[in-house]
């Protein structure tokens, strides 16, 4: 009787020992949910915002042999610069022409006031088609295309197993052969960004959320050299 008095001392007055367990219980389940949650969004802050100051080293590229839209040898590590931006995009592909010219145009744009822009950042066009963008069909892309014409970017096709390795293994950008019956490849329209070592440091896809992205990561790379 003793014991159970004291312990009775330490319970609130009217609360018995099974509801002060209740209650102990419920602010457990409530301080975990409060943990749980203020993990989620932090998860999500660095999922989403990323706030990073170095770009992540993601894989090597592979050195790879190209003809322009003019039938000019291009030569990968030859004519790499301290950025590289490589463009992944069949000149059929409207639509993606249509993003990818955007996205270019707004980093010019955003470039554009560094004094040595030209000696920083090589631009290059990828088609990862090589089958249905031929010379002619480059060099009538790289005329209706104004960034490309402002820049000097190149427009470069391969044989198919050629643009395959340095864009799928190289840069890991989807490109699969024509499906039965099919005549142009499936592939998921790209930009990858490569350091002057080279090192994919970005991959990017034509939405405006990878716009973002690529906009925020150029200056962290100009900063690395």
């Amino acid at each position: 009787e003793a014991l159970a008095a004291a312990g009775g001392g330490n319970r609130k007055p009217g609360c018995s020992v099974g509801e002060g367990g209740h209650w102990m219980g419920r602010g457990v389940k409530i301080a975990v949910a409060v943990i749980i949650g203020l993990v989620v969004v932090a998860v999500g802050y660095f999922a989403i915002g990323r706030p990073i100051q170095v770009l992540p080293r993601i894989q090597t590229t592979i050195p790879f042999e190209m003809s322009d839209q003019n039938g000019d040898l291009y030569r990968y590590p030859d004519r790499a610069r301290p950025m590289n931006l490589y463009v992944v995009v069949a000149t059929w592909d409207d639509e993606a022409v249509a993003r990818a010219e955007q996205m270019l145009e707004r980093v010019y744009a955003e470039l554009r006031e560094q004094e040595n822009i030209d000696e920083l950042l090589e631009i290059a066009w990828i088609s990862p088609d090589p089958a249905n963008d031929d010379i002619e069909s480059l060099r009538a892309a790289s005329a209706r295309i104004p960034i490309l014409q402002a820049t000097g970017a190149p427009l470069l096709t391969a044989a198919p197993t050629v643009v395959r390795l340095a864009v799928g293994a190289g840069m890991g950008i989807y490109v699969s052969p024509p499906a039965e019956g099919q005549t142009r490849v499936a592939y998921e329209p790209g930009l990858v960004l490569v350091d002057n070592v080279g090192y994919v440091r970005g991959r990017y896809s034509l939405n405006e959320a990878d716009e973002r992205r690529l906009v925020r990561d150029l200056p962290l790379l100009v900063a690395e050299v």
